[in-house]
């Protein structure tokens, strides 16, 4: 989905002045739901859509949209649309209907939600994105998951900060692929101790840090454990042993703080 221009748009009275970053982020936000909607739909859930109040006829425009192409085999009440905060309480009560809640907002948010439910919750406020590439993996789509990880949007919150590769992928080349990768999209590099070392590029001065643009850090592991320790350790929100949800689909932008095992 792109971003839609009115014809008249220029002769509008401004009632506030937007910057183009969030004008971004509001267009982002909009696809967004589109793209959640679309993957409910293809996985065969049902969907309830809870948008923020300042987008309340965008909201509900898309809902029209989404709604208005559904088969009939399905019907339009798959997706549905919550327009009340004073809803939530209520929906949080129907653990035995709704299989999980993925909140969007603040860390504070985020905490009530969990404290307020029996619903898994898929949580984030902050945290880092990690990669780990295991050294049974396809290298050819390991390349492709970290390039449009750390490229595609690396503006935002659920951008790959941390790749974590095994060892054994330093001695049979698969590192150099992927490092090759990353230096052809222009990305700055960072190592922690191990891989500072082993690539002679300079040791970042934390795990914990989101760069928001074009960087990430590069660590070598042991293997899958050392790797779970690490996102355990470094990854703030989300530790890996909790999350019990398996992933068809690979999306390779990450929800604040979550990780990709390749």
């Amino acid at each position: 989905m792109g971003t839609v221009f009115h014809k008249d748009a220029h002769l509008w009275k401004n009632i506030k002045q937007e910057s183009a970053h969030e004008m971004a982020v509001a267009a982002r936000n909009n696809s967004r739901r589109l793209q959640i909607a679309a993957l409910a739909i293809q996985s065969g859930n049902g969907l309830l859509l809870k948008g923020g109040k300042e987008g309340r006829r965008s909201n509900a425009a898309l809902h029209k949209v989404i709604t208005s192409i559904m088969p009939d085999i399905v019907g339009d009440k798959l997706i549905g649309l919550v327009t009340s905060r004073d809803e939530i309480p209520d929906l949080l009560k129907l653990d035995d209907v709704i299989d999980l809640v993925v909140p969007k907002g603040s860390n504070r948010l985020v905490s009530q939600i969990k404290e307020s439910t029996r619903i898994p919750v898929l949580g984030h406020a902050n945290g880092i994105c990690h990669v780990y590439v295991d050294k049974s993996a396809n290298i050819d789509m390991a390349k492709q998951i970290i390039r449009e990880a750390t490229t595609d949007y690396p503006a935002t919150c659920n951008a790959m900060e941390t790749l974590l590769v095994h060892k054994n992928l330093s001695c049979n080349g698969g590192l150099n692929e992927l490092i090759l990768e990353l230096q052809r999209e222009g990305v700055q590099m960072y190592g922690g101790p191990k891989a500072s070392a082993m690539l002679n590029i300079v040791e970042t001065s934390s795990f914990y840090h989101k760069y928001s643009s074009l960087t990430c850090t590069i660590e070598i592991v042991e293997d899958v454990f050392t790797a779970i320790d690490h996102i355990n350790k470094h990854g703030r929100h989300v530790r890996v042993l909790e999350i019990i949800f398996i992933f068809v689909i690979i999306i390779t932008n990450f929800i604040i703080g979550l990780c990709c095992f390749i």
